[in-house]
């Protein structure tokens, strides 16, 4: 038997002993818990906390509101030692990579978590539309890059002067500037990697910026073309009507002056019917 401790330092000394695992089941309860809440900021909660294709996309500042939760749970107090191991627990079963979604008037980032005992929890969001894709891949090119630097018709965005911002640079083309969204060109790289038609006309690029000369290069020259399935398209993507653009069997998809995707298709399919060239 101790004595003299007080009540407050027993419990202290009993919270100290409880270890803090971070299970699926615990932390699908305290997203719950999370987006149950009622009152002020209701709404911005929920919307912190987007579904996606296969899982659920938690902002990368909220991380901290989850921890909360769990420890909330589990019913010990949010030491600093007790936070940080929650956190890890929480990025453990997230996968730990960060993604940026893009999409539904968000762009952000954060963690995907994807679980068989989300699936009721899942079920209870509408899947966003948008685009999510890792963001190692893309690495800020700099201003000064010797390949681009004198090439008035591309600009990079410097991000330590506008870290706000939502494309990853800028192309004129006849006299029209074209945002290229972060998405655009990580699937153009990814592609372009493989493919057959880049290394023949492009000796094989090997850095960010040699291939954003390539993307623009190819999205400058690119043909207007029709989706015989317009109409599908625009409400799959949520009622905004894009371009399309083709070229040496790539597509481009233009929504007003953003490049929001491209693509590697192969020869033009039965899908596409060509127009006349994009005229600025």
């Amino acid at each position: 038997m101790l004595v003299g401790k007080s009540a407050s330092s027993l419990n202290l000394l009993y919270q100290e002993e409880i270890e803090v695992t971070i299970t699926p089941d615990l932390l699908v309860k305290a997203i719950e818990e999370f987006r149950s809440r009622k009152g002020k900021g209701a709404k911005q909660r929920s919307q912190r906390l987007i579904r996606i294709k296969g899982g659920l996309f938690i902002k990368y500042g909220h991380i901290d509101l989850l921890v909360d939760a769990c420890l909330l749970l589990l019913g010990v107090g949010a030491t600093s030692d007790k936070r940080a191991t929650a956190k890890e627990g929480i990025l453990d079963l997230c996968g730990r990579k960060i993604w940026r979604f893009e999409g539904s008037g968000i762009n952000t980032v954060g963690y995907v978590f994807t679980h068989k005992d989300a699936e009721p929890l899942l079920q209870k969001y509408e899947v966003a539309k948008g685009f999510i894709y890792d963001v190692r891949l893309l690495t800020p090119i700099s201003p000064q890059d010797p390949l681009l630097r004198g090439n008035s018709s591309i600009k990079v965005v410097d991000k330590t002067k506008n870290p706000e911002a939502t494309h990853v640079a800028e192309i004129t083309v006849r006299g029209t500037v074209y945002l290229v969204s972060p998405h655009a060109l990580e699937e153009f790289i990814k592609d372009a990697r493989r493919s057959r038609t880049i290394k023949n006309r492009y000796k094989n690029p090997g850095s960010q910026s040699s291939y954003l000369l390539a993307f623009h290069d190819m999205f400058k020259r690119a043909t207007l073309v029709k989706r015989e399935n317009n109409v599908t398209q625009i409400i799959r993507h949520g009622f905004e009507e894009a371009e399309y653009l083709w070229i040496h069997g790539w597509v481009f998809v233009l929504k007003g002056n953003v490049i929001k995707t491209c693509y590697e298709k192969g020869e033009m399919a039965s899908l596409y019917k060509r127009g006349q060239k994009k005229q600025n």
